[in-house]
C-alpha cells in the first residue's frame, strides 16, 4: 500500500486559522504525494477550496448567496466579537471567555456538525482523517479510521489536550520561567473557573463515545499521529518533550503560486523601509484598535503594506499605507483571463471593450475563445485565440459574425414586423434550441481550452450557461452585454415588467403578470426539456422559467447609471453596473468623406445595428426618408450593403468605425443596441431609438422615460415624424447641457477600469 493514491479527508474548525493550516497540508498531500483531499466544510469555505481543486462535502445543507463567500471570516470575528476577546480586556479574562465558549461549542458541534461529518465519512471512506479543531469530534473518533489531530495554534496551547506543568498555562503569555507558584496560582484559577460547566462538557463527551478525559483538559490526542506548526527555533521542546506521536513542522505555508508581489503604485516611490501590518483576520475586526496604530504608524517615516480585515470600509489608511481586506501574494500577479463571449457582434463587442482595459490598464493576458469569423479581427488587435471549430480556409478574410448573425435571426424572423411579444417568443425557443448545440458542439472545445490555457478567471458574455465554464473549479464571471431590464432571463424581480417588450417601468402590475405568464406560457415543455439538459451537464438548478444562473462570483452588465433600473429594481452586491464596455477606437478622428464635407446640414449617424440592417426593405423604407432631410448622414449600411444605395446626403459602408464616429456627430439614430447606447452616451449624443427587437425596445423605452431621446417604430414611423424628431432633438438645448454632463462623468469616472479590480480582487479571494 506504500504507494497506493489515498483519500485523505480534513475536518477542520471553521475559522481561518485552521482552515489556512489544513489548506496548506492539503497542498503538500495533492501536489507532493499525489493524494486525493476532500474537505468536509460549511458553505463559507465551499467557493474558494472548489476554486482550489479541491472536492468539497457540505456540513449544513447548501446556501444560495447573492454573493460569493470566500472563507468565514465575517463569522469568525462576530464570533470573538461576541466573546469579548478582541476587547481590551486582561489576557486571564480572555483565557476565561474562550474556555466557555470551548464548552458551549462542543453541544453545538455534536448537534450541528456531528451528523454530517457522520454521514461523509460513511460515504466517503477515507483512508485517513486530519482534525484541526479545539475539540474532539465524536464522528471522527469513533469512526474506526485512522485519525490525525492538528493544532494549528501556538504549540504552548496542546496544554488543552496534554498538559505538562514545566510551562505555564497557556493563553496568558506568561514567560516560560514563570516561578513555580505563579504557574500554579494560574492554573488553579483556570480550572476553578472552568467549575462545574467542565464536568457537563466531559460527561457529553465521553457519552458520545468519546475516551476519557483527563481533568480540566479540553481534547484528548490521537493515539495515531498529531500534528504541529512551529519553527524548531521557537518550539518548547527544551523545556517540555513531547510524546512519539507528535511531530512539529516548521509551518504549514499554503502555497501562492509563488508569484512576486508588485508594490502598489502609492508606494513605490516612497522612501523608507517596507513593512506588513496585519492583525489577522480576527483582530483586525477590532476597528477602533486599528484607528489607533494606523495613527501611530501615519508618524512613520517608513511604508506599510496593511492587510484591513473584514471591517476595510470603516476605516482609512494614512498616506504611507496601502492596503486591502486581505492583501497577498497574488493581488498583482500577471492574470490570464479567458473571454468565451456567444458569437454575435454584440456579446464579442462588449467583450473586446473588457479584454483591452483588462489587457492595458491591468497588464493581464487575455485570450479569446471564439470561432473563426472572429480570428482574424482578434489577432489584428494582438489577442490569442484559441478556435471553437476546426480551422477554416477562406478566400476572403473574415472580420466578424454579422453575416451569419443576420442569417439567425432572419431564420428567427425578429427582424420583421412583427409585434415584440411574437419576437420574445421566437427568442425564447432560439434559446433553448440552441442549448443543445451548445453543449454539443461548442463546450467539447471550450473544456479543451480551459484545460490547455488553465486561466486565472473566465469571462462569458452569453445568454446561457455554459457547462464547460461552470463545472470548471474556476472563478467565473457572467457578463450580460444586453440591456440590464433582460436580466431578468437568470434574475427574475416582478417589480420590472418582464423584458424584450419595451413596457414602461410603470406598468400596472396586473398588466406585467399577464404578459410574464403568456411568456412562460409560451416557453411551455420546451423549458423543462431545456432544464434538464442543464441539469444533466452539471449546471446549477434553474429557477423556474428562468434561461441562464447568475455567477456565484461576479455578474457584469453595462448601462450608463442614468438609465440603470436600481432606483426600481436593486440588485444583489456581486452584481457591478458599468457605463459602457466601450471598445478603443484608437482614439484617430474619423475624417468626413468628401461627398459630404461640402455639404451643409447636421451631421447624423444611422445604425440599425449588424443585425437590424439586415432587413433590407426597412432600410431602403428609412433612407428614402431621411433623403428629405436637410441634414447628412454617415450609414452603417450592413452585410447587406450591395442591395441597397444611399441617397445623395449620405455616405456608408458595410461597416462603420463607430467610436470613430461618434464623437463628430451631432445625433444619432440607432437600432438601441445595448453597445450603441452606452457609446453614444459616452459622447453624449441624443438618440432616435428606432427598435428592431428584444432589449433594444427596453433601450429605446428607458431613453423616452429618462428624457435623453425620442422612441419611434422603425416599421410604421411616418416621415414627418422621423423628421420632426430629428429636428426637435438638434435643437434641444437643454437636452445638449444635460447629455454633456453625463458624458463628462462618464468619461472622467472611467469606470469600465473597476473591471481590473474586480478581476484581480476574485482571483485573490479564490
Amino acid at each position: 500500500m506504500s504507494n497506493k493514491k489515498l483519500t485523505v479527508l480534513l475536518a477542520p474548525a471553521q475559522f481561518v486559522g485552521p482552515m489556512m493550516s489544513s489548506i496548506g497540508m492539503a497542498e503538500v498531500l495533492r501536489d507532493v504525494g499525489g493524494h486525493e483531499c476532500v474537505f468536509a466544510v460549511t458553505n463559507d469555505w465551499k467557493a474558494r477550496l472548489e476554486s482550489m481543486g479541491f472536492e468539497v462535502r457540505l456540513i449544513g445543507e447548501p446556501v444560495d448567496r447573492d454573493v460569493v463567500v470566500m472563507d468565514s471570516a465575517n463569522s469568525n470575528v462576530k464570533d470573538v466579537q461576541e466573546t469579548g476577546i478582541i476587547d481590551d480586556i486582561t489576557p486571564f479574562e480572555k483565557a476565561i471567555r474562550c474556555n466557555d465558549f470551548f464548552m458551549q461549542l462542543l453541544p453545538k458541534e455534536i448537534r450541528e456538525t456531528d451528523p454530517y461529518l457522520r454521514s461523509i465519512i460513511a460515504d466517503l471512506k477515507p483512508d485517513v482523517i486530519i482534525s484541526d479543531h479545539l475539540i474532539t469530534l465524536p464522528s471522527i473518533v469513533t469512526s474506526g479510521i485512522p485519525w490525525i489531530f492538528s493544532w494549528s495554534n501556538n504549540p504552548h496551547s496542546l496544554d488543552y489536550g496534554y498538559e505538562d506543568k514545566r510551562l505555564p498555562p497557556s493563553m496568558l503569555g506568561l514567560p516560560t520561567n514563570s516561578e513555580t507558584e505563579v504557574k500554579e496560582k494560574y492554573r488553579q484559577q483556570l480550572n476553578e473557573e472552568k467549575g462545574d460547566k467542565w464536568y457537563t462538557y466531559r460527561d457529553q463527551f465521553i457519552a458520545n463515545g468519546c475516551p476519557e478525559l483527563k481533568d480540566f483538559l479540553m481534547w484528548t490526542p490521537s493515539p495515531f499521529a498529531n500534528i504541529y506548526m512551529i519553527p524548531k527555533e521557537l518550539d518548547y521542546t527544551d523545556i517540555r518533550p513531547l510524546p512519539d506521536n507528535f511531530y512539529g513542522f516548521d509551518c504549514f505555508k499554503r502555497s501562492g503560486n509563488e508569484d512576486n508581489f508588485e508594490v502598489p503604485e502609492n508606494l513605490k516611490n516612497r522612501s523608507g523601509k517596507l513593512i506588513y501590518l496585519s492583525l489577522g483576520s480576527m483582530g483586525s475586526g477590532n476597528v477602533e484598535l486599528m484607528k489607533r496604530l494606523v495613527a501611530i504608524l501615519s508618524k512613520s517615516k517608513h511604508r506599510f503594506i496593511v492587510s484591513k480585515g473584514v471591517n476595510h470600509n470603516e476605516y482609512e489608511l494614512a498616506d504611507n499605507m496601502w492596503g486591502e481586506s486581505a492583501p497577498n501574494n497574488m493581488s498583482n500577479k500577471k492574470l490570464t483571463v479567458l473571454l468565451a463571449p456567444a458569437q454575435f457582434v454584440g456579446p464579442m463587442m462588449s467583450s473586446i471593450g473588457m479584454a483591452q482595459v483588462l489587457r492595458d490598464v491591468g497588464g493581464h493576458e487575455c485570450v479569446f475563445a471564439v470561432t473563426n469569423d472572429w480570428k482574424a479581427r482578434l489577432e489584428s488587435m494582438g489577442f490569442e485565440v484559441r478556435l471553437i471549430g476546426e480551422p477554416v480556409d477562406r478566400d476572403v478574410v473574415v472580420m466578424d459574425s454579422a453575416d451569419s448573425n443576420v442569417k439567425a435571426v432572419q431564420e428567427m424572423g425578429i427582424i420583421d414586423d412583427i409585434t415584440p411579444f411574437e419576437k420574445a417568443i421566437s427568442c425564447n425557443d432560439f434559446y433553448m434550441k440552441v442549448l443543445p448545440k451548445e453543449i454539443r458542439e461548442t463546450d467539447p472545445y471550450i473544456r479543451s481550452i480551459i484545460a490547455d490555457v488553465k486561466p486565472d478567471v473566465i469571462i462569458s458574455d452569453h445568454f446561457l450557461t455554459l457547462p464547460s465554464i461552470v463545472t470548471s473549479g474556476i472563478p467565473w464571471i457572467f457578463s450580460w452585454s444586453n440591456s440590464p431590464h433582460s436580466l431578468d432571463y437568470g434574475y427574475e424581480d416582478k417589480r420590472l415588467p418582464p423584458s424584450f417588450l419595451g413596457l414602461p417601468t410603470n406598468t400596472e402590475t396586473e398588466v406585467k403578470e399577464k404578459y410574464r405568464q403568456q411568456l412562460n406560457e409560451g416557453k411551455g415543455d420546451k423549458w423543462y426539456t431545456y432544464r434538464d439538459q442543464l441539469i444533466a451537464s452539471g449546471c446549477p438548478e434553474l429557477k423556474d422559467f428562468l434561461i441562464w444562473t447568475p455567477s456565484p462570483f461576479a455578474n457584469l452588465y453595462m448601462t450608463p447609471k442614468e438609465l440603470d433600473y436600481t432606483d426600481i429594481r436593486p440588485l444583489p452586491y456581486n452584481f457591478y453596473g458599468f457605463d459602457c464596455f466601450k471598445r478603443s477606437g484608437n482614439e484617430d478622428t474619423f475624417e468626413i468623406p468628401e461627398s459630404l464635407k461640402n455639404r451643409s446640414g447636421k451631421l447624423i449617424y444611422f445604425s440599425l445595428g449588424s443585425m437590424g440592417s439586415g432587413n433590407v426593405e426597412l432600410m431602403k423604407r428609412l433612407v428614402a426618408i431621411l433623403s428629405k432631410s436637410k441634414h447628412r448622414f454617415i450609414v452603417s449600411k450592413g452585410v447587406k450593403h450591395n442591395e441597397y444605395e444611399l441617397a445623395d446626403n449620405m455616405w456608408g459602408e458595410r461597416s462603420v468605425p463607430q467610436v470613430k464616429v461618434l464623437p463628430i456627430v451631432d445625433l444619432m439614430i440607432t437600432h438601441g443596441g445595448n453597445n450603441s447606447v452606452t457609446e453614444t452616451m459616452y459622447f453624449g449624443k441624443p438618440m432616435i431609438v428606432l427598435p428592431i427587437f428584444l432589449d433594444q425596445y427596453d433601450n429605446a423605452q428607458r431613453i423616452h422615460e429618462k428624457g435623453f431621446g425620442i422612441r419611434l417604430n422603425p416599421y410604421e414611423c411616418s416621415e414627418n415624424e422621423l423628421l420632426d424628431s430629428i429636428e426637435r432633438l438638434l435643437n434641444d438645448k437643454i437636452l445638449a447641457q444635460k447629455l454633456a454632463k453625463v458624458s463628462q462623468r462618464i468619461q472622467s469616472e472611467k469606470n469600465i477600469e473597476k473591471l481590473v479590480k474586480i478581476v484581480e480582487d476574485l482571483v485573490n479571494k479564490c
